[in-house]
């Protein structure tokens, strides 16, 4: 009996890259960049919690706060698969954090961490199309919505 070789009958042995998915390589280095964007967001939280003349801090404090313990909680996700897919994780952090240590306004440094969860809104934008794990989809798609109501919270306290 002939053996199909038919690009229908052979799909089930296709490879994620092959079906427009992102292979383990393309993974590992986005979830590296995630990973630096986490790491300067919770730095970036916290040095504007350190800035005691914030205007209005008392009531954003606790959003700070939130948002601090938001980007390590997204941080740990992150380095957990990082590790599963055979990845090795970085001490580096996004240039962000380089940006702001020359910031002196309060608001500046708010401005640059609201850029910052932009920034992983975006890159979570263009990568959930091409991911096919479950687990990771989801857990990716929980820290776009997460750091999309953030941006959202900001931009309503930034209004009032």
């Amino acid at each position: 009996m002939p053996e199909f070789v038919s690009p229908a009958c052979s799909m089930h042995e296709a490879s994620d890259v092959y079906m427009g998915y992102a292979g383990a390589d393309e993974l590992i280095a986005a979830l590296g960049e995630l990973i630096e964007l986490e790491r300067a967001g919770r730095r970036l939280a916290r040095d504007c919690l350190g800035d005691g003349d914030l205007p209005g801090l008392a009531p954003g404090e606790e959003r700070l706060r939130s948002m601090r313990r938001n980007h390590a909680r997204s941080y740990a996700v992150l380095c957990r698969h990082l590790l599963a897919l055979g990845g090795k994780r970085s001490r580096r952090t996004a240039a962000t954090c380089l940006e702001v240590a020359s910031l002196t306004h309060p608001t500046q440094r708010l401005d640059a961490l609201k850029r910052n969860q932009s920034g992983s809104v975006l890159k979570l934008r263009e990568l959930l199309p091409r991911v096919r794990n479950d687990r990771l989809h989801t857990d990716l798609s929980a820290i776009r919505r997460s750091h999309e109501i953030e941006i959202g919270l900001a931009d309503d306290s930034a209004r009032s």
